[in-house]
């Protein structure tokens, strides 16, 4: 549930009422349109986050909020009498240590997304090579839009991952 967020979860309790319920999944669709209208044809809601984005957001506030902590500390420190100087410093120590981590993990969170994203195009690939025009066009038209959404990820990503 922690990949989901409060926001969603919000969104998500408006919409319950009493009497109705709910079904959360992870789903991979290349194609959304039909299973949002037969949901819909039985008076069902679909809400959806993509989980990368949730996971992306939160290390970039992560790293932004310990970023902010690090420069309030670094300020203190300045201004700090000789007898707080050491607890200011270890609070650094640990905050530096906690951004070094959310930073590695965006670093590893992109690096997945790579390797996700190298093998479904593959996979589109070996599709293609035994497919018609028509169906060739479709596939080269998810395979851009996987790279397109790969370098959207990335891009996201080095924002928290700047040291």
């Amino acid at each position: 549930m922690s990949r989901i967020g409060p926001a969603f979860l919000n969104d998500f309790a408006k919409a319950l009422t009493p009497g109705k319920a709910a079904v959360l999944a992870e789903v991979e669709e290349g194609s959304t349109t039909r299973v949002d209208a037969r949901l819909r044809r039985h008076g069902g809601m679909v809400f959806r986050r993509l989980p990368a984005a949730v996971i992306e957001t939160q290390l970039i506030r992560q790293s932004a909020a310990f970023k902010a902590k690090l420069k309030t500390l670094t300020r203190e420190l300045k201004r700090a009498l000789a007898w707080n100087r050491a607890a200011i410093q270890k609070d650094i120590e640990q905050v530096r240590k906690q951004l070094n981590e959310t930073q590695d993990q965006s670093n590893a969170r992109r690096d997945q997304a790579n390797a996700e994203m190298e093998a479904k195009r593959k996979v589109l690939q070996d599709q293609a090579k035994g497919a018609g025009d028509r169906a060739k066009a479709r596939i080269e038209r998810r395979i851009s839009d996987l790279k397109k959404n790969f370098d959207l990820h990335s891009k996201k990503l080095s924002k928290a991952s700047v040291r």
